[in-house]
């Protein structure tokens, strides 16, 4: 038979964040234990002489020839967790799925060689992502076919990014498009929903998504629940939800909208639509040809920001300019609105660059006063025609345009003073005609960066933000794109000293006594298990910084082979060995058996110092940069300094001490385990030996993201699921009875 991974529902750890190992409180574990052990052989369908055993409690040494031959020793890993994992050649190990060795042709050699290493015997090392991503395999993953699974389809298919909508389910008429031209793996549920608003989901996540490129004053989904609609004739800021809202976040609700505040802007403007090659290409109209008035086009007669009454008054100063026969400005209306015209017959009433491009003026006036909300009413009007567009709508708009390119109706305290004004410029030539200088420029630098994302699809930007989200990558909100990865990656990179083998970045790391004398470094082990290489052996693949002197640096392991960076130190009492994987970095600490120790007496308590960086943002910031760390559990804690977020994990209950200067200290007690006899022995894990610590440092805009203390972001939350809930592993074999743990 070959290696096997099934998926089967088993009951998972509860609370949440805990890993029960110790024994005077892991009874409820034992049970749960137990449940996983009876659960995996009914899934085999195994017989009754074969049993089922956690290696929490018992030996497990890998099978040998003589255990498969004659006992059909097998060992079965279980993945607790809900979500897959990666073993260290790929294979892949389901979502609360068992994955059987069956026998010694099917075993992995790299996971045979991680449980001959004493830190790892009692761990299965496995990672969350198949590869380490970069923007170079992103590219290429997104061009693999799904249809057939080969390693490259199974790394592909984990970076894959599946956007759905609630409430509808994939069928054979229905199924995800593969969406082309993105950067990252990108599947999209076509919408054939009669509605203007969606709420997208993102495929194994909790992720709520609205989208809509409406208002918020006729989609009230798009409204906080704190702040109402502006009043119709406010130039208020609108009421659409932001990623700054606290609730949303909380909620794991985000926004794909017109507003800039949303997680995934999708304003109407887009340069393939109104200035392919960021060039302006229809000048003005001519100003001795055309009818000197505006003209406005609407069907909606109900809107929420009264725009019928302002158009209903430049009408009436119309009339009354007539019968004092004065110079005309005209106002028409050529639709269902307000209609006071009729179009030529000559003239199609849905070309409305050609109706607008008749007039001066066009009146571009939206059905609600929105920030942000900037319809194809002024784009069409400003690229697509020649006409000045006098707008009424956004009450940010000046953000948006180039400089002198509209007339803003709420620029002017009253209609008379606004209807003053058109009534100069049309009479002034010169005065009208700088309204078109902007057309014969460059457009300006700002509106050619606000703008710069939308070279890419709203959809393609959905899955990026989907994939930076998911993996803990920097995010640049304002270009709607994902950090370059070098930044990322040298922001994630390892590096420790070449003579010490002592951690240097993320944090520089010192082993101290209990009475804070320094812990000696007996031996500096060997990479990648050879005994044979150098310290610090593997190549750098960034420069030295000036700050990291005679170190070594990697940005970060594949998944096919464990690479241990160990040190011996307390007169040989214990083994330190670190892991880069997933973005994360993982510290083991484990005892060294008393006979191969160098001394047996040595110093069992001990104290981690963490030196961590300082974050440029620290002085302005003091309320971030004071040095206090948050504590979310017994084992879980967070210190926020300006746009760094460092998160730490640990195993076991420990004491925790920090300094404003950013020096974290760890009090770890190692005193040996006092004699355990009879069943109180199952009560102890082994894995009560091994001190685990995790790592997590993380870039966040603190102007974006208002996160509490209790709020942790996806990745990093990622990052605690997986910890606490680590890869089970069980033996099968017929040896003994089955001792049940139950009670």
């Amino acid at each position: 038979m070959n290696s096997t991974s099934t998926s089967i529902l088993v009951p998972t750890h509860s609370p949440p964040f805990e890993e029960h190992e110790h024994g005077h409180s892991g009874r409820t574990t034992l049970q749960l234990v137990h449940q996983w052990e009876t659960l995996i052989a009914q899934n085999l369908s195994l017989s009754s002489s074969m049993n089922v055993t956690s290696c929490r409690y018992t030996d497990c040494t890998p099978p040998t020839n003589d255990d498969n031959n004659n006992n059909n020793a097998r060992m079965v890993l279980y993945n607790p967790f809900d979500q897959p994992r990666y073993l260290c050649n790929g294979q892949t190990l389901d979502a609360r799925g068992i994955f059987v060795l069956e026998d010694e042709k099917t075993k992995i050699s790299c996971l045979q060689q991680q449980q001959q290493q004493p830190t790892q015997r009692e761990m299965v090392m496995t990672t969350l992502f198949p590869i380490v991503y970069s923007r170079h395999n992103l590219l290429n993953l997104s061009q693999i076919s799904l249809s057939k699974w080969n390693p490259a389809a199974a790394a592909a298919a984990a970076a894959a990014i599946r956007l759905g909508i609630r409430g509808v389910k994939a069928s054979r008429r229905l199924r995800y498009q593969y969406f082309r031209n993105c950067d990252v793996p990108c599947y999209v549920l076509p919408n054939r929903l009669n509605t203007n608003a969606i709420i997208r989901t993102i495929e194994g996540t909790n992720w709520l998504i609205i989208t809509s490129m409406e208002g918020p004053a006729y989609y009230k989904s798009l409204l906080t629940t704190t702040t109402p609609p502006s009043p119709p004739t406010a130039h208020g800021t609108g009421g659409f939800v932001t990623a700054n809202d606290n609730n949303a976040q909380q909620q794991q609700l985000f926004y794909a909208t017109t507003s800039f505040e949303s997680d995934i802007p999708m304003p109407y403007f887009s340069w393939d639509d109104y200035a392919p090659n960021q060039t302006v290409v229809v000048p003005g109209v001519d100003y001795d040809k055309v009818i000197h008035g505006a003209v406005f086009i609407a069907r909606n007669c109900q809107s929420t920001n009264q725009r019928e009454a302002l158009v209903k008054n430049l009408m009436e100063l119309s009339q009354r300019q007539s019968t004092n026969n004065n110079t005309v400005l005209r106002i028409d209306s050529v639709s269902k609105c307000l209609q006071n015209r009729v179009l030529p017959p000559t003239t199609r009433q849905d070309d409305k660059n050609s109706i607008m491009n008749q007039y001066l003026f066009y009146l571009a006036f939206e059905n609600q006063n929105a920030k942000d909300y900037i319809t194809e009413k002024l784009w069409g009007s400003l690229f697509g025609s020649g006409a000045v567009p006098i707008y009424y709508g956004a009450p940010n708009i000046h953000d948006h345009v180039p400089p002198n390119s509209i007339i803003h109706v709420q620029d002017y305290p009253s209609a008379l003073e606004l209807w003053e004004h058109l009534q100069r410029v049309a009479s002034n030539r010169s005065l009208y005609e700088s309204y078109h200088a902007w057309r014969k420029q460059p457009l300006p630098e700002t509106f050619v960066q606000k703008y710069n994302f939308t070279h890419t699809h709203s959809t393609c930007r959905m899955c990026r933000w989907a994939f930076a989200k998911r993996h803990g990558w920097d995010w640049n909100h304002d270009q709607q794109t994902i950090e370059d990865e070098r930044v990322l990656l040298q922001h994630r990179r390892v590096c420790w000293d070449k003579s010490t083998g002592l951690l240097v970045h993320p944090f520089r790391e010192q082993w101290k006594h209990a009475n804070f004398r320094n812990v000696v470094v007996d031996k500096v082990q060997m990479c990648n298990n050879n005994e044979k290489e150098e310290p610090g052996c593997e190549d750098p693949l960034l420069p030295d910084s000036d700050i990291i002197v005679n170190a070594q640096c990697e940005i970060q392991n594949t998944t096919t082979a464990f690479s241990t960076r160990a040190v011996i130190m307390a007169g040989g009492l214990y083994r330190r060995t670190i892991w880069n994987h997933d973005g994360f970095l993982d510290i083991f600490l484990q005892k060294i058996p008393q006979n191969t120790r160098v001394h047996s007496n040595a110093t069992a308590s001990f104290i981690l110092e963490m030196h961590l960086p300082t974050s440029k943002a620290d002085s302005k910031d003091a309320e971030d940069a004071d040095g206090s760390w948050n504590t979310l559990r017994h084992n879980h804690f967070w210190l926020q300094r300006g746009d760094t977020r460092f998160t730490i994990l640990v195993n076991r209950s420990v004491l925790l001490a920090s300094s404003e200067s950013g020096t974290l200290q760890i009090f770890l007690s190692s005193q040996e385990q006092q004699p355990m006899t009879g069943s109180e022995n199952l009560l102890r894990s082994k894995r009560d030996d091994i001190f685990r610590l995790r790592f997590l440092l993380e870039r966040v805009d603190p102007t974006r993201t208002k996160q509490s203390t209790q709020q942790l972001s996806y990745f990093a939350n990622l990052a605690a699921q997986d910890f606490f809930n680590p890869v089970e592993r069980f033996r099968l074999d017929t040896r003994a009875p089955l001792q049940s743990f139950a009670q």
